[in-house]
């Protein structure tokens, strides 16, 4: 009694384990043309299927480019297909039956339109090969190896023909695991020589699947799955999956995913863990309790799909959920704008993830760190292609005297420094603090006490003060990491991007970062995607009947693609360099046509040239072609080894203003064209008061005025009187009303957006009359002379 009960439990516990998901299933039957299908391995172009029958003539290999829609023959008719690896350009196929005399392994350098046998003749079972080793497993004579691409084989496991049949061959480039009916033998010398792993023996191990160090083995009987985290030097059985036989396992973006029976619904599905075995999800594949899955693998395109080959019921597939970034959509943009774009298109420079220590004296980047900016796509890059190293917000293009708005509604306060001029913080009350920096003198919501904002309230104008040289706003975001209420504790730690983290290859820097300084220990904050409005990009996979991806200004299309690919548009930020100017005039970016475009085999793999023709059209507004000659306008795409742009040959309707263009290749693109007016207005000074040799003994003033060699439209005087720690703009004559010498900086902008380079005049004031020594050397005598 002791026994069944503790058997009970240990059944109930394992059930408990299995945290299940009462949802519809996400698997769906694709339509091979027999369901006898027992391998299927990856491509770059689809998936391939071997059948497996005593009752079919086809029993060949086919090919699906399009996800499992529709299969092709591609060859190997009446052989029994009963395993296939691909590895780098070569599909391999390991066979069962003798058609005209041929039989085992054979080998395709052509995607399957052409095949060789290669290898010893005779029933085969499994193959998998490395950079330097063939494996072929047969069905009783064990395990050959080829190091010389199949011109020799040598028999490494078994002696002859003596029943020893192979059942499983996995390897990496480290490791080779391979089972008989009660062994299991790994090697780690590209299969030269073999080691028993007794820890897995008579275990009636079936399936492996290799990641780095971590190592997960299959049993077809009652054994279940075990798993080293040593490369298969220990090995510890995942008690939550229970005593059940389980079916292929494969790895896809931290998962794995594990074949096996379900005790409570009386069937088969497949099951996913992402803590290496401690609990596991079901996928709901829900296919006949006997019909246990044969071959699990997976391709990527505009989601990740896993497939399963379930004996007597064809291939299913599997469509993985989207995993998107982090989200908490609580600001709105901090500007009245035209379209939602611009908040992405208007960014100059980054917020750096690897790291936003800007202005922290304490803890400063590392010295491989301190040339590059690591933005929120993941792209990492150096100035000028990516501003700026340890930036701690985003800096915005905005024309000067911008109103900013409260994107959210809370507490503001006024703050000063140097570097950050004018600036306003507003405790939103939700633990985000956010902080505009370079505001205009004029128009700031308070100067003094906090006041209370609401949502979209004018908080203040964009200015040029601080730090800082041309108008643009830095937006900065600060986390209550501690939940205090207090934001001075949260520095630098706290600081996030409002544009989150968007890559879900690689894991955000700034999050895991973790320093120790004077101020005690630290570590980074997970950056959440704060904005209302998504910039997110638009995936679709291509194939003939759906060649289109469109945004709201752009339309790719992809001409008789000739492979099934992913393709991926994503906006992006104005370049911060334009192309090499011509003999006429200088460049200027059209706004809102910059895009990054990438597309992937079903691999994953990122392709950077195609062998078809893609057609670009962006549709661009009136507004963003003021100040440009039309027939200059053109397609460009970032050279990233040259690090210039260069040009697409392009046509540009000025009726319909589109822009069409072809290209083969894939990058970053943007619209340039060349400016009407380049050239910046000049400023003159002119001064009114009584002065003595050069020094005013009254209160001077000033008069500034601005002309344009063009004729555009004078848009801004600025001037400074304190070497440019605050700027104002010119409306009217203004006093200087300081003893001694002031430093006056003036320049004007015009409508076009040129600006003048920064003038300087010396402004020397005397009201007192003061005695003032003047000294020079002769002959190393000094000599003093008095002023009046």
């Amino acid at each position: 009694m002791k026994k069944i009960g503790k058997f009970f439990v240990f059944i109930l516990l394992s059930i408990i384990a299995i945290n299940r998901i009462h949802a519809e299933s996400l698997w769906t039957r694709t339509f091979t043309p027999t369901p006898m299908m027992i391998s299927i391995e990856q491509t770059p172009w689809g998936i391939l299927a071997g059948e497996f029958s005593s009752s079919t003539q086809s029993n060949g290999i086919y090919l699906s480019k399009d996800l499992g829609n529709t299969w092709v023959l591609l060859g190997l008719t009446g052989m029994g297909v009963k395993d296939i690896k691909y590895y780098q350009g070569k599909i391999y196929a390991a066979t069962y039956y003798s058609v005209n005399h041929k039989s085992g392994l054979f080998v395709s350098n052509d995607k399957g339109e052409t095949w060789e046998q290669i290898g010893p003749l005779g029933t085969s079972t499994k193959v998998t090969r490395d950079s330097q080793t063939i494996y072929l497993g047969k069905e009783n004579a064990g395990l050959y190896i080829s190091q010389d691409e199949g011109q020799t084989w040598i028999q490494k496991i078994g002696n002859g023909i003596d029943g020893t049949k192979i059942y499983s061959i996995e390897g990496s480039e480290d490791i080779v695991f391979t089972s008989t009916s009660n062994k299991v033998f790994k090697s780690i010398d590209k299969g030269n020589t073999w080691e028993e792993v007794t820890e897995l023996s008579n275990k009636g191990i079936m399936f492996f699947c290799i990641n780095g160090s971590v190592i997960f083995a299959g049993s077809s009987g009652i054994d279940g799955l075990y798993i080293s985290k040593d490369k298969g030097e220990t090995w510890e059985k995942s008690q939550s999956l229970g005593n059940y036989a389980v079916g292929n396992i494969t790895y896809l973006n931290n998962k794995y995913y594990v074949g096996r029976e379900n005790p409570l619904e009386q069937n088969y599905s497949v099951y996913y863990t992402s803590d290496l075995g401690n609990t596991w999800i079901d996928t709901h594949l829900d296919t006949p309790q006997m019909d246990k899955t044969y071959e699990l693998t997976w391709l990527y395109s505009d989601s990740f799909y896993i497939f399963s080959a379930v004996y007597l019921n064809g291939i299913y597939k599997y469509k993985i959920p989207k995993e998107g970034f982090s989200k908490l959509p609580i600001f709105d943009i901090p500007w009245d704008y035209e379209s939602t774009d611009e908040l992405l298109d208007n960014i100059t420079s980054y917020f750096d993830h690897s790291y936003p220590l800007l202005g922290y004296t304490y803890h400063t980047e590392s010295e491989n760190e301190k040339e590059t900016t690591l933005n929120f796509l993941g792209i990492r890059n150096t100035e000028p292609y990516v501003y700026y190293s340890s930036h701690s917000g985003i800096d915005f293009a905005l024309k000067y005297g911008t109103e900013i708005r409260a994107p959210l509604s809370g507490y503001a306060s006024y703050y000063y420094c140097n570097s950050c001029g004018n600036t306003i913080k507003i405790n939103h009350l939700n633990g985000y603090q956010t902080t505009y920096m370079h505001l205009q003198n004029e128009g700031l919501i308070t100067k003094s006490s906090q006041i209370w904002v609401n949502n979209n309230d004018i908080i203040g104008k964009v200015g040029i003060t601080g730090n800082t040289t041309g108008p643009h706003l830095h937006f900065e975001v600060l986390k209550d990491v501690n939940t205090d209420d207090n934001f001075l504790n949260d520095y630098p730690d706290g600081r996030v991007d409002p544009f989150g983290w968007q890559n879900n290859k690689i894991a955000d820097p700034w999050k895991n970062y973790l320093w120790n300084d004077l101020l005690g220990s630290h570590q980074g904050t997970e950056s959440i995607y704060l904005w209302k409005n998504e910039n997110e990009n638009v995936s679709k996979f291509i194939t003939n009947d759906e060649s289109k991806l469109n945004t709201k200004n752009k339309k790719i299309t992809f001409a008789n693609a000739s492979e099934n690919i992913t393709a991926i548009i994503t906006p992006y930020i104005r370049p911060t360099i334009s192309p090499i100017y011509s003999s006429r005039n200088l460049f200027k970016y059209v706004e809102l046509t910059s895009f990054l475009l990438e597309v992937f085999d079903q691999l994953g793999y990122k392709q950077e040239l195609l062998n078809d023709v893609i057609q670009v059209e962006i549709s661009i507004s009136q507004d963003q072609l003021s100040n440009l000659f039309l027939d200059t306008i053109q397609l460009y795409f970032w050279n990233e080894f040259q690090k210039v742009w260069e040009i697409i040959p392009s046509s540009f309707n000025a009726e319909t203003n589109v822009l069409t263009s072809t290209v083969n290749h894939l990058s970053w693109f943007a619209v340039f064209g060349e400016m009407i007016d380049n050239k910046p207005p000049k400023t003159e000074i002119y001064m009114l008061g009584s002065n003595n040799n050069g020094w005013f003994i009254e209160f001077p003033t000033i008069n500034l005025s601005s002309t344009d060699a063009e004729n555009s439209q004078i848009e801004n005087i600025f001037y400074s009187t304190n070497n440019g720690v605050t700027w104002d703009t010119y409306s009217q004559p203004f006093l200087v009303q300081k003893e001694g010498v002031t430093n006056l900086l003036f320049k004007s902008q015009d409508v076009n957006g040129n600006i003048e380079d920064t003038q300087s005049y010396a402004i020397k004031v005397n009201t007192l009359e003061k005695s003032i020594l003047k000294r020079r050397i002769i002959n190393s005598i000094f000599e003093v002379s008095n002023i009046n």
